[in-house]
């Protein structure tokens, strides 16, 4: 698998009080995280975990050492951007994300800050905001983060839960260790999650996608290369609320060779 973050050594300190020295809030990290793959890192108040992430897209930089995000390299300051359309943080407080005055404002900071243009902001905003709960729209980002909260809440959960578990499987020879893609299609702009291990999954797998525009009396389709599994009606299907299909191992396991799971918006 392709890594989309590294670091090599990675070193840093706090400035430290006068008169006293400075102790290494970080030493020596060396991490590799795998694309598609969920990591959970522990450890005690003040071990590092927050400094450690803050590494992870510019917001601090290394004293020694190197971070990677992509390929590339977070102390170079012509790259940050870049960096941070693909790191994002959701930080421990909530009142430390509300920058606006109103809901619109806080919808268009992220955009603004990666340069996008002032009339395809607003467009984007108008979009994220949508809908639908027939009578409901201003309210349509706060559903839209209650989607990550949840996602964010049940992944960490389910890691934490199955976090020794997962290392004796992953000692334990045999089982069908395939990895299958994800693939979001005509109208999906991404899935959560991006791959799915045969092996590790439950006998259910719930798997979240946001459309990419507003659309009326369409379908909801799930392709297992050419078959078509699921193909569910939806009224309306909008950027604002993440939509859900559920897949099961035994559908799986039905196709041994199966490398990519396609999921689309189809007309009605």
């Amino acid at each position: 698998m392709t890594d989309i973050i590294k670091t090599e050594n990675l070193t840093f300190s706090y400035p430290a009080e006068e008169g006293k020295e400075a102790v290494p809030a970080l030493l020596g990290v060396d991490l590799t995280v795998e694309r598609g793959s969920f990591v959970v890192v522990l450890g005690h108040n003040g071990s590092g975990k927050s400094t450690l992430a803050k590494h992870l897209n510019g917001v601090l930089l290394p004293e020694g050492g190197k971070v990677w995000v992509s390929g590339m390299d977070t102390s170079d300051e012509s790259l940050l951007l870049e960096v941070r359309r693909r790191v994002g943080m959701v930080f421990q407080n909530p009142d430390n994300q509300i920058i606006g005055q109103v809901v619109e404002e806080d919808v268009g900071f992220g955009p603004e800050n990666i340069g996008v243009p002032t009339e395809e902001i607003w467009r984007r905003v108008d979009e994220s905001l949508e809908t639908n709960i027939e009578g409901v729209f201003a309210c349509g980002n706060v559903l839209h983060v209650h989607d990550l909260v949840d996602f964010v809440s049940e992944e960490a959960k389910a890691a934490g839960k199955n976090a020794a578990k997962y290392v004796q499987e992953k000692k334990a020879a045999g089982g069908d260790n395939r990895k299958i893609r994800l693939a979001a299609g005509e109208g999906v702009r991404y899935t959560v999650p991006e791959t799915i291990c045969v092996k590790r999954m439950d006998e259910r797998l719930t798997v979240r996608f946001r459309v990419g525009s507003v659309y009326k009396d369409c379908y909801v389709s799930v392709y297992f290369g050419k078959d078509r599994i699921i193909h569910k009606k939806k009224a309306v299907a909008a950027p604002g609320e993440m939509e859900e299909v559920v897949l099961t191992k035994e559908q799986l396991m039905e196709y041994p060779t199966l490398e990519a799971i396609h999921v689309k918006i189809e007309e009605a």
